[in-house]
């Protein structure tokens, strides 16, 4: 992710909220990045090489620049910093075009974000100095929380976190597929999660498929069918089972209050 750069120097250009209902808007091409939080959502975004992005409540996003896409929202609150690079950052095109943190400190960030879009429609004096001052904190806060389980971490142990949490989605995602990703045996990265994090990385993986899979739970918004889709499940069935496995109790009883 871009803001596990140690340093960037930003420019703010503005803050903007949005609560839209069945919308469909295609956008193009901007110079610019856009960091939002949804504190509600069902939308879809679709790439124009035809790739979709899901976001939903509670979702932190960043879209890089240069980016051209379909957005389809059936309803979408969020706030949005838009900002820019004062020096281009050479690693950010390897970066994938959107990148998705799921209810990642929401509670934490919700208020920096309210705080900075009230602060920037009322314009009193020092309000851009303020908003940016409130971007940073929220760049140390999403930083501060991604090292935290890396910072022990191995380069290698890192590298396989980070491919993890981007395509825990996909049902073929396995720990044979990350380790051949890393070009390792399964056996050495099992070897070396023990060592740096104490956990073996299916385990890490289940535990990632399953905080997701409660959030979307937490929405209301799908089924249990949908979800196991969406979480790297090839069926309800073996979903329903790794759930009750992990937390106790079935998805049909998910509610708030057990998140």
């Amino acid at each position: 992710m871009l803001f596990d750069r140690e340093q960037l120097q930003l420019q703010l250009l503005e803050v903007l909220s949005f609560d839209d209902d069945a919308v469909t808007m295609k956008t193009r091409a901007r110079p610019f990045y856009a960091l939002s939080l949804r504190s509600d959502g069902d939308t879809d975004i679709v790439l124009q090489n035809g790739k979709a992005v899901r976001l939903i409540g509670r979702d932190l996003s960043l879209f890089h620049p240069n980016l051209s896409y379909t957005r389809y929202s059936h309803h979408d609150r969020r706030i949005v910093f838009h900002f820019s690079l004062l020096h281009p950052d050479a690693e950010a095109d390897r970066d994938p075009p959107i990148e998705v943190l799921h209810d990642f400190r929401y509670d934490t960030l919700l208020p920096l974000f309210e705080e900075a879009d009230h602060i920037w429609h009322e314009q009193a004096p020092g309000y851009y100095y303020h908003c940016t001052a409130i971007l940073y904190r929220i760049i140390a806060e999403i930083q501060k929380h991604r090292f935290a389980e890396k910072r022990k971490a191995s380069p290698l142990v890192s590298r396989a976190l980070t491919y993890m949490e981007e395509h825990y989605h996909e049902t073929e995602l396995n720990i044979a597929a990350v380790a051949a990703e890393l070009h390792i045996s399964t056996t050495h990265l099992r070897n070396c999660f023990l060592r740096d994090i104490g956990m073996n990385p299916k385990a890490h993986l289940t535990a990632l498929r399953m905080a997701r899979a409660q959030a979307l739970l937490n929405t209301g918004y799908y089924s249990v069918a949908n979800i196991a889709k969406q979480t790297g499940f090839r069926d309800a069935k073996n979903f329903a089972t790794v759930y009750k496995k992990h937390f106790g109790y079935p998805p049909s009883e998910q509610r708030y209050e057990n998140f």
